[in-house]
């Protein structure tokens, strides 16, 4: 995903037109163009040209009375948006951190599905194309380009947190830190997100993106026919684990937009570096019907199997159910255990004090469950919150923090944090899009 600004100033007091054009060397290209007059932005024209032939050139509305000099355009896959934020991009550090208006949605423009003309996702067709930025102006007027800028972005919210973990479970801290996968939610369609990396400070509860990944399908592994290892899958909710063993990172994550199944492999370096990452990715061997999310994976102390936790699509009831499955290898086949049982979203699999469990969202309430995984998912209970999250389809992250990190008073207990996310079902009805949410929650708790 990429934000690109451009900052504009007139010295004068002619109109001026911010650009941003993507182009390559075959009259290929894409201009975005910021229309002005005096301190506000009066309109939005996009252009696309392939071949240099005009295939796509229209207008998107501008916020009424929205004063800005900013540009700013999103790349996300198929998908490009277009905003006009009311106030300056951060630099620096910043830049990586949400950069959001105070109404969600205020500085929003449009967005545009390009991928039937460019699909970027495409590796070679990507590499092909050169981005810049200025300013047009008329016969005697003055401008000044104060910045063009290039950078990942949190997109419009976060959703479907696991944390970085071992792979017996264990989560990983660092001098009062932990990392999250989250999936960074995009605009229009659930395939417009892609997933992150972020780091959240214990003590301030500060969140920080470090890194996006990016998902090619090995091509022993086919999508409907297409060998698509040439391309970068905005594929997420993903689990990311590390074995100290091998001195490796594992990953599984669903294939969101694509064949909907699982699919897992190894990064190429540690995902708390930062940056853009490009990891190949194979399908899991699991009893699939095409539909399948929210894996979790761990590796059983006692036995040394490998336990993984997921949610298939029941077609007769119209609802998603959780299992548990096991394979001998982590590679290798996983074979149902435990399930059908009675809970929708993001199942994962964690000890507390001693104890497993397997804690889950339950469908449009808004409510978690724990459940026994030695017991065929036996559901135990609900988890008691001061304040349940909004919406549907959100899910309970519980994350046991090591003595060091428990500030608690009460000794007696261990200290966990429970993380989840909002899915507002009022903002289905925003313009940018039903899959455009996830305000974090974060819950402390001595058990």
């Amino acid at each position: 995903m990429i934000d690109v600004d451009v900052a504009g100033t007139a010295e004068s007091s002619a109109n001026v037109d911010a650009i941003v054009s993507i182009r390559d060397g075959n009259n290929d290209r894409i201009d975005v163009i910021q229309r002005h007059c005096g301190d506000s932005a009066t309109g939005i024209h996009v252009e696309i040209a392939s071949g240099g032939t005009i295939v796509i050139a229209g207008d998107l509305p501008v916020p009424e009375g929205l004063r800005s000099r900013v540009l700013r355009v999103r790349l996300n896959g198929r998908c490009l948006s277009v905003h006009v934020p009311s106030r300056e991009v951060m630099d620096g550090e910043g830049a990586s951190e949400s950069v959001m208006s105070e109404t969600p949605g205020h500085d929003y423009c449009g967005s545009l599905d390009i991928g039937d003309i460019f699909d970027l996702r495409d590796n070679a067709l990507r590499s092909r194309f050169r981005l810049y930025g200025g300013v047009r102006i008329p016969a005697g007027g003055r401008a000044t380009v104060r910045a063009v800028r290039q950078y990942l972005t949190c997109g419009t919210g976060q959703a479907d947190p696991r944390v970085l973990q071992t792979v017996g479970g264990e989560p990983i801290v660092d001098r009062d830190r932990i990392w999250l996968s989250m999936t960074t939610r995009g605009y229009m369609r659930v395939e417009d997100s892609c997933q992150g990396v972020y780091e959240l400070d214990l003590r301030s509860f500060r969140l920080k993106l470090v890194s996006i990944l990016a998902f090619r399908p090995s091509p022993d592994d086919p999508i409907d026919g297409h060998d698509l290892s040439s391309t970068d899958r905005q594929w997420h909710a993903a689990s990311l684990l590390y074995d100290r063993d091998k001195d490796a990172w594992l990953f599984t994550v669903t294939s969101h937009g694509d064949d909907h199944g699982l699919w897992q492999g190894t990064l190429p370096c540690d995902p708390r570096d930062g940056g853009f990452m490009e990891v190949q990715a194979s399908r899991m061997h699991y009893r699939s019907i095409g539909n399948e999310e929210d894996s979790h994976i761990v590796r059983d102390q006692r036995t040394g199997e490998w336990l993984m936790t997921y949610v298939r699509r029941n077609l007769e009831l119209d609802k998603y159910e959780t299992f548990l499955a096991r394979s001998d290898t982590w590679n290798g086949t996983y074979t149902d255990i435990a399930g059908p049982a009675d809970a929708q979203t993001g199942p994962i699999l964690q000890t507390v004090d001693g104890r497993r469990y397997v804690f889950a969202g339950l469908g449009d309430s808004g409510r978690f469950v724990a459940m026994d995984p030695d017991d065929g998912l036996r559901r135990i209970g609900f988890l008691h919150l001061d304040q349940e999250p909004d919406g549907r389809s959100v899910w309970p992250l519980v994350v046991p923090l090591p003595d060091s990190s428990d500030s608690s008073e009460d000794a007696d207990g261990r200290r966990c944090l429970l993380i989840s996310f909002n899915r507002d079902p009022k903002l289905g009805q925003t313009p940018t899009g039903r899959y455009s949410y996830g305000d974090v929650l974060i819950y402390d708790s001595v058990i």
